[in-house]
């Protein structure tokens, strides 16, 4: 996957210049140094107002709000002296404010923006990656790319799907757009579509909140395609970084997974979809 299309552009390639100069990032710095720094242990991070389900699900009212990424990186910044402001901005904005150092973090993977190097990042809090997803009556036996060849595909407006996208080019899988990730299910059980293309945590979470949607209705094939490494991103401030934040952060993470408790938030979020097995049957 590539990026988050309108709710976090995690689909298209991202071009963020950089500052040119010395003064252009020291006076980047000052203009933050009060109010979110790693000076004053306080971090701000942004997300866009529609969230990203279920890493990101924004509070009805004015709370902060929750979500597999959310909970933890709050907390995990908490346990290591830092405070995490939320704020809602829309998705460039937010890109165009961490590049200035006016906010602090994002969620993102490195393989979405074009020079990754020019940002901080932590570890991967999990992995992403696209999942077909079938019609629990309508199992595409041994669903590679290959046997795929004249099926439709439900997909998302402005969503880039690397390992698919020459064949969706050349035609020989139709790609068929939707606008809102439940559509993606309406157009599956309709089967107008013979399978959809989505993240599995992102699928079972829709699939529970739509009453007229089952989880024994879908079956997911796994692995999944393009399977990249959610982070937090920060930017580089000078002369003053985010490196020290960092390291504590990831040492503190590996000890949410070598102790269970990243699964453990992560099992607070996660629907889990019937399998597929490889030879078309649904599995348990």
């Amino acid at each position: 996957m590539k990026g988050l299309c309108k709710l976090l552009k995690r689909r298209r390639t991202i071009v963020w210049k950089s500052a040119c100069s010395l003064p252009v990032l020291l006076s980047a710095f000052l203009s933050v140094a009060a109010s979110a720094s790693p000076l004053n242990k306080e971090i701000i991070f942004a997300y866009p107002p529609q969230g990203y389900p279920p890493y990101i699900i924004t509070a009805d009212g004015d709370g902060p709000p929750t979500g597999i990424v959310a909970d933890a990186f709050s907390q995990i910044s908490r346990e290591t002296g830092y405070k995490v402001v939320f704020r809602q901005y829309p998705d460039r904005r937010s890109q165009i404010l961490l590049q200035r150092g006016k906010i602090d973090a994002i969620a993102f993977a490195r393989e979405w923006v074009q020079s990754p190097d020019d940002y901080r990042w932590t570890k991967p809090l999990l992995e992403v990656a696209d999942h077909l997803i079938f019609d629990s009556h309508r199992v595409i036996k041994h669903a590679d790319i290959q046997s795929l060849r004249g099926k439709m595909i439900g997909t998302m407006v402005a969503f880039i799907y690397p390992s698919f996208e020459n064949a969706f080019n050349t035609q020989s899988i139709t790609r068929t757009d939707a606008p809102a990730f439940k559509n993606l299910f309406l157009m599956l059980k309709s089967g107008r579509v013979d399978a959809v293309l989505l993240d599995e945590r992102v699928a079972g979470w829709y699939i529970a909140q739509s009453p007229d949607l089952r989880p024994d209705d879908f079956a997911i094939r796994k692995p999944g395609f393009d399977a990249v490494g959610y982070r937090i991103m920060m930017p580089t401030l000078t002369p003053l970084g985010w490196e020290g934040f960092i390291e504590k952060y990831d040492k503190k993470l590996d000890q949410w997974k070598s102790n269970g408790r990243l699964q453990a938030l992560i099992s607070r979020y996660a629907i889990k979809l019937k399998q597929a097995t490889r030879d078309g049957e649904d599995g348990s």
